[in-house]
């Protein structure tokens, strides 16, 4: 009696499948084996397999982000906090999503492609963004003046930085407009997350950190003075 594609549809799909295996011997039943099928056992399928797979997922990508980082900083302190930057501007963006979307719309939850599918675009562009930003702070800077490595950065590329950010919303925006809820509800967490990365996490948050950590950004190479010309 539900819609093919509700939580409760999704869920009466292991409720049937439990039931099967409770009241049959084994899996099967006069020679034939009872399945449980359709679309909506698909669907269901496929949000369990995502589910499995999500924490592999994260795993897999925020080590090779790390090890890019590395690599690009040539530092082991600015990595950490820059992912951890990321991983909380996607917390507070589900965070919000959720809110809207079950709190004030009064919807049962949120699609179940929607934290996968705004994991992999948010995480992929945040990390873009801060990459944009600390490969010039590196530029600029020289030992004992991080802080000044820091304004400078913010100063030539700030502009680029929120022009992207502005844009790329934009166009995630369209989605928004889709009579196809979920499609709605994973273009609402992309803008969100992005607006949230642009103005407070890039702009304010990461550099407050570069700043505050001051040397310690770049250790250990920060702790072997270099020439200055």
């Amino acid at each position: 009696s539900e819609s093919p594609y509700r939580h409760e549809a999704l869920n009466k799909v292991d409720e049937l499948r439990a039931l099967t295996q409770k009241n049959i011997t084994g899996t099967y039943i006069d020679g034939a084996k009872v399945e449980v099928g359709g679309a909506t056992a698909m669907f269901a399928d496929v949000r369990e397999m995502t589910a499995a797979d999500f924490t592999k997922v994260m795993i897999f990508v925020l080590l090779g982000i790390f090890i890019v980082l590395v690599l690009l900083l040539r530092s082991l302190v600015a990595p950490l906090y820059l992912l951890l930057t990321i991983l909380a501007s996607y917390a507070v963006t589900m965070g919000i999503t959720s809110l809207v979307f079950m709190g004030i719309m009064g919807y049962e939850g949120i699609n179940w492609a929607v934290p996968f599918f705004a994991f992999c675009v948010l995480v992929a562009l945040g990390v873009d963004y801060n990459i944009f930003l600390m490969s010039r702070v590196r530029e600029e800077y020289r030992p004992g003046h991080n802080t000044r490595a820091v304004a400078l950065a913010m100063a030539e590329t700030g502009k680029i930085i929120t022009s992207c950010g502005i844009i790329m919303a934009g166009c995630f925006c369209a989605m928004m407009v889709s009579p196809v809820r979920s499609i709605v509800e994973v273009g609402f967490a992309t803008v969100l997350g992005l607006l949230i990365d642009t103005f407070i996490v890039r702009t304010l948050v990461v550099p407050a950190l570069a700043t505050v950590l001051g040397e310690w950004n770049w250790w250990p190479q920060g702790l072997f003075k270099r020439k200055v010309p």
